[in-house]
């Protein structure tokens, strides 16, 4: 998002909201509100730099975490977002998010893909059913997942099979494959709007693999899961080909996690290679660690690895041409 910005172009993001964990499992469970947290990150992604100087205090104060006591790691947006959902008469999270995002000054639209809060569950090929993102991705034994589906029916906001219908090129992000990514074509209405749309389809690969969910899973064969989910053909993938260093993939291998082989991806697609992944994880490392103690058992690792979205700018920009 922060790296496409920069460029002339409508920017819309249609974010997945069945994330269970941190403090969006509080907000979730106290308030029956999809969660917020992903939609807040895409929003500071597109803070506009041109904001006025009471807007810039509003980001900062949007952007707080806080350092320490109970609170410690918890994001003042989350809240922010939840009290704007509950001042809304309909308790709607996108109409929240749509008056936050007014006086925040965005260069682009955040749009939950839902208004319902849902959790994403998995069936096992042993028969087992896990429902909840957190407990799907530490369960154990990890026994492989044959499918994922949602606890209940939902139904997307229309404004996001909107943005889906208008859009020219349609990205979509890395992320966690079955607990991230795939949630949000299990919609009602999303398979349908991403058949309709003309748009060229494109995948940003993941880097590594996630314990539990894709172990030995190739590029190609998370491809071929997008496609089986939205029910449409990708176009485009674009693979990183910058080195992770040793040091760090010794750090994740010790979590079960292996950078992603290319696999026999379809002929049909083309395929973009670039270095796209930041060359320093100290940033990364102490964003995490600012989440607090409760968070680094499992989360430290899989954020320290990113793409860097500059680099992701420029390599998209061929698409936006």
């Amino acid at each position: 998002m922060s790296g496409l910005k920069t460029y002339p172009m409508n920017l819309s993001a249609v974010v997945n909201v069945t994330d269970n964990g941190g403090a969006s499992k509080e907000i979730r469970e106290s308030l029956f509100l999809p969660q917020p947290g992903d939609s807040r990150k895409c929003m500071s992604a597109l803070f506009s730099k041109s904001a006025s100087s009471d807007q810039r205090a509003l980001q900062n104060f949007f952007s707080y975490r806080f350092g320490r006591g109970a609170l410690k790691g918890l994001s003042m947006g989350n809240f922010m977002l939840a009290a704007f959902a509950e001042m809304d008469s309909s308790r709607r999270l996108s109409q929240g998010i749509a008056r936050a995002s007014t006086m925040l000054a965005l260069d682009g639209t955040v749009i939950p893909v839902t208004d319902e809060s849902r959790q994403i569950c998995a069936r096992c090929v042993d028969g087992t059913v896990i429902c909840g993102e957190w407990k799907i991705i530490t369960r154990s034994p990890r026994v492989k997942i044959a499918t994922v589906f949602l606890n209940k029916r939902a139904t997307a906001v229309s404004s996001a099979l909107e943005a889906v219908h208008k859009a020219e090129v349609l990205f979509i992000a890395p992320g966690s494959l079955y607990t991230g990514i795939i949630p949000l074509f299990l919609m009602g209405g999303m398979k349908s709007a991403l058949c309709a749309s003309r748009a060229k389809k494109i995948w940003v690969a993941n880097v590594l693999s996630q314990p539990g969910l894709t172990d030995e899973m190739t590029i190609a064969r998370h491809i071929l899961e997008i496609e089986k989910y939205a029910k449409v053909l990708l176009d485009c993938v674009v693979v990183n080909t910058g080195l992770v260093s040793h040091a760090l993939l010794r750090h994740y291998k010790k979590f079960g996690a292996d950078v992603l082989q290319e696999g026999d991806i379809p002929a049909r697609m083309s395929v973009v290679r670039a270095d796209c992944i930041e060359s320093h994880v100290a940033q990364s490392a102490r964003t995490e660690k600012a989440r607090g103690e409760g968070f680094e058992k499992w989360k430290q690792w899989s954020h320290l690895l990113r793409h860097d979205s500059i680099k992701l700018g420029r390599a998209l920009k061929i698409f936006l041409q």
